[in-house]
C-alpha cells in the first residue's frame, strides 16, 4: 500500500512525498509515475529486495508451486529433496552426479551385479537395447588411428563437416563402414558431433549415402 505525505510542486510539475514502506524514508516521486508505473512504495531497489525476500517467500509467494519433494535415487535408493519443475522435466531420479553417471553409463550391469541389494530399474540396456550390435561400439580403434591421421582427413575434408557443410571446431573422424580396423582414407569421413550422432541409426542408409561423398 503506498503513503503520501504530502503533494508538493516542482519545476516539472505536481509531485509527491511519499513513505517507503520498507526503511520509512521520506522520497520524492512525479505525480505521472505514480498514476502511471505504479511506483511509490519503495525509496530504492535495494528496500524493493528486502520487502520481497521477507515477505514473498516460500508459500507467501504468488509463484509457489508447493516447493521440494522427496523422491528416492534410482541407484543407490537414497533419499533427496528436489524442485517439483525438476520431477517434470524428467531430471530428479538420482541423488548426486555420481550415481547419474553410473545410471548411464556402459558399466550398469557390473554396478549391480557387485550391488545386488540396489535393484536393477533400467530396461534398455546391453542386448535389451534396440540398437544392440552385440557390444560392437566397445571394440577398440587400431593404432593407425591417431591425431595425424585424423588431422589429414579434417584437412582434405576443408575443416568441414561433409554432410551438413558447417565448419566445425569439434570434427569428428567417422569410420563410413563402421570397421574400425580399417583406416583406409576412402572410409574416413569427417563429420560434426551432430551429424556423428545420426550415424548410430539406419547404418546401411548412412554407409551409402557417405560413401557417395567421398
Amino acid at each position: 500500500m503506498r503513503i503520501i505525505k504530502n503533494k508538493i510542486k516542482t519545476s516539472r510539475g505536481v509531485g509527491y512525498i511519499m513513505e517507503c514502506i520498507e526503511c520509512k524514508k521520506d522520497f520524492r516521486i512525479k505525480k505521472w509515475d505514480y498514476d502511471n508505473l505504479n511506483k511509490g512504495k519503495f525509496c530504492s531497489n535495494k528496500c524493493r529486495g528486502t520487502f520481497q525476500k521477507t515477505n514473498f517467500n516460500g508459500s507467501n509467494n504468488p509463484n509457489w508451486k508447493g516447493g521440494k519433494v522427496q523422491i528416492r535415487c534410482i541407484v543407490c535408493n537414497k533419499r533427496k529433496m528436489v524442485k517439483r519443475k525438476d520431477i517434470k522435466n524428467g531430471r530428479g531420479k538420482c541423488c548426486s552426479i555420481e550415481c547419474k553417471n553410473i545410471a548411464n553409463s556402459k558399466k550398469m550391469k557390473d554396478y549391480y551385479k557387485k550391488n545386488p541389494e540396489h535393484k536393477n530399474k533400467t530396461k534398455h540396456v546391453g542386448c535389451k537395447n534396440g540398437r544392440w550390435l552385440g557390444g560392437k561400439s566397445f571394440e577398440p580403434y587400431s593404432s593407425d588411428f591417431n591425431k595425424e591421421l585424423k588431422e589429414k582427413i579434417k584437412i582434405r575434408d576443408g575443416k568441414k563437416c561433409r554432410v551438413c557443410k558447417k565448419i566445425d571446431k569439434m570434427l569428428n573422424v567417422h569410420h563410413i563402414d563402421y570397421n574400425k580396423q580399417n583406416n583406409n582414407p576412402k572410409n574416413l569421413i569427417s563429420l560434426c558431433p551432430k551429424c556423428h550422432g545420426k550415424t548410430n541409426t539406419k547404418r546401411d542408409y548412412w554407409k551409402k549415402c557417405l560413401s557417395d561423398l567421398i
